[in-house]
């Protein structure tokens, strides 16, 4: 196994992991085994695209919440949401996006910092982490019913019969 910059020490990736992304062929060997900073903008490009992919590889709330955008971005098509309203799911699903992202490349640094053994601030550590995650997600469910909350009353009383 070689170093990686890339490498998890939450959940261990070989290299043969790393070479099934889709770059393999096309990106240079040294970009994918260097540890000091990219000396392009291409590299430092092709370093943000493999952490979302490793992201998705390897952590399932991060799969989660890909997933929910999804959701999200087509129930703003299908309930036409104002401009202003996919402003704000973009905000929130950007927002919900970026904690996940950080609170997995933490959780990674605690692992790395620790030895994998239990330590208190280790712990305190991953567990706040976590905890802005979850009040990223609060917010964004907030703003969810915002956007989208007069929109499924305006369908149900349609579909109801009922008065306005």
């Amino acid at each position: 196994m070689k170093k990686q910059a890339s490498g998890s020490a939450s959940s261990p990736v070989n290299e043969d992991s790393v070479r099934r992304g889709s770059f393999k062929v096309l990106v240079p060997i040294n970009w994918r085994t260097r540890i000091r900073a990219a000396s392009t903008l291409a590299e430092s490009f092709y370093h943000a695209f493999n952490g979302v992919l490793l992201g998705l590889r390897t952590e399932r709330n991060l799969r989660i919440h890909f997933a929910a955008a999804a959701v999200i971005a087509l129930l703003a098509f299908f309930l036409k949401v104002d401009q202003l309203g996919c402003l704000a799911l973009a905000f929130a699903v950007g927002l919900v996006l970026t904690a996940e992202f950080i609170n997995t490349s933490l959780e990674h640094l605690v692992d790395l910092a620790s030895s994998r053994s239990y330590h208190p601030s280790a712990k305190a550590a991953k567990d706040t982490a976590a905890a802005a995650v979850l009040m990223a997600s609060i917010c964004a469910c907030v703003i969810g019913l915002m956007v989208f909350g007069p929109k499924v009353l305006e369908l149900l009383r349609i579909h109801a019969n009922l008065p306005r």
